[in-house]
């Protein structure tokens, strides 16, 4: 409370505008993926959804986990398969840590320009690009290979099931799994093939990034 009293409100509200700008790329990077993919949504459903999934995911912190549960239902609810959702999420979780690498090299070049010595927050950096990097590397293995896909989706199928079958005696039926994996393959080919338009969906979340950047930029003036 000291700290908000302390405050100028005249960046409080800049910082404010910023979160909303945030929300709004984000909301973009989700229109424009799924327009891709071949399902379109109104602007402002799309924006919805990811309001939602991403407010769930700062509430309830487990990681992304919530979020992308939220969101594969809300999608869902408007009828774009799971397997879409799913092509959705990693995309733009690629697309994420990428930049978030790219941010953390910057700082790192900063502290290096300002500091003109090799300090331990440096030797961080590296480490968090490498973290963050090897991520998203094995992300895009996990997903964009067709044998690691299928043998990984379905010891998750599997996984679920016991969970299921242990609370309510129930299991996901072998033809809904196989419907899912040919969503997924039809996701993965579209990307492929329209991979020359993913350039925006990147555009759109750096802009989000900007804008977070600047919402703690305001913030902590």
């Amino acid at each position: 409370f000291a700290a908000a009293r302390n405050a100028d409100p005249g960046f409080l509200v800049l910082s404010f505008f910023c979160a909303c700008g945030s929300y709004m790329f984000m909301g973009f990077s989700l229109w424009e993926i799924l327009k891709i993919l071949g399902h379109r949504l109104p602007f402002w459903e799309a924006s919805g959804v990811a309001f939602v999934s991403t407010t769930v995911n700062y509430f309830f912190s487990s990681g992304g986990i919530s979020g992308f549960a939220t969101r594969a239902h809300l999608l869902n609810k408007r009828q774009i398969p799971y397997g879409i959702s799913v092509t959705s999420s990693v995309v733009l979780s690629v697309f994420i840590y990428l930049v978030l690498s790219i941010v953390i090299v910057e700082g790192m070049f900063l502290q290096l320009l300002k500091t003109h010595q090799l300090g331990a927050k440096f030797f961080e950096g590296v480490v968090g690009v490498m973290f963050v990097l090897f991520f998203a590397f094995v992300l895009v293995l996990l997903f964009f290979h067709h044998e690691l896909r299928s043998a990984w989706a379905r010891k998750v199928y599997h996984a679920v099931n016991h969970v299921l079958f242990f609370f309510s005696k129930k299991e996901i039926p072998e033809e809904t799994f196989l419907q899912f994996e040919e969503q997924l393959a039809q996701g993965v080919n579209t990307i492929h093939s329209k991979k020359y338009e993913l350039p925006k969906v990147l555009g759109f979340v750096c802009l989000d990034w900007i804008c977070n950047i600047m919402i703690l930029n305001f913030a902590f003036r």
